[in-house]
């Protein structure tokens, strides 16, 4: 478990991010995430009917 007064920094809200930032928690961690994009996962959410899509397309 983290120490209750290190928080754990993860830069870039993507899939890979995210799922870090999630065990880092569940670990006991305080966990910020940090993204240029305003919302998390952004790319993620660009899904076709095939199902999920990630695409390098968007800055």
């Amino acid at each position: 478990m983290g120490d209750p007064l290190s928080i754990a920094c993860v830069i870039g809200a993507g899939p890979a991010g995210l799922v870090a930032a999630s065990r880092l928690a569940a670990a006991g961690w305080r966990v910020m995430v940090f993204d240029r994009m305003p919302s998390p996962a952004r790319k993620l959410l660009k899904a076709g009917r095939g199902g999920l899509n990630l695409t390098h397309s968007e800055p």
